[in-house]
């Protein structure tokens, strides 16, 4: 009786999941080499776009065909005022327990981005934008 191991059959890659993690991995790398720190944006967006470059063929089609979207939205961010700023982490994981008047709140997830300035933190979640300080 012979017995074998039936192979892992590749589901295609999903554009919408290739473009957020290209997305995010240009930002990090981004950050990581210090584009924030740029006085001259459009270098900061060519910096952005050579990293992006540099991820696409990791993703194959998929990322050859959701690469312009891709750097519309990583270009964009290199130009904003939060590529501009220096983060404090990026792809954080966060359990934070907060204290207010009302009770105590707690935060516990991922965070794309976390900002700490003037003893205050803000939680950014890129796909929806959202900033909560």
């Amino acid at each position: 009786m012979s017995r074998h191991i039936e192979s892992f059959a590749e589901k295609p890659a999903n554009p919408a999941g290739v473009s957020g993690t290209l997305v995010h991995e240009t930002i990090r790398l981004f950050h990581g080499k210090g584009g924030h720190g740029l006085a001259d944006r459009a270098a900061a967006a060519r910096l952005a776009g050579d990293l992006l470059d540099s991820l696409i063929p990791f993703h194959g089609e998929t990322g050859k065909e959701v690469a312009a979207k891709v750097r519309a939205i990583v270009g964009q961010y290199a130009l904003s005022e939060l590529g501009a700023g220096n983060p404090w982490m990026i792809e954080a994981e966060v359990n934070v327990k907060f204290e207010a008047p009302e009770g105590a709140y707690f935060f516990r997830g991922f965070a794309d981005r976390v900002d700490r300035k003037d003893g205050e933190i803000g939680f950014i979640d890129f796909k929806t934008r959202h900033y909560s300080p």
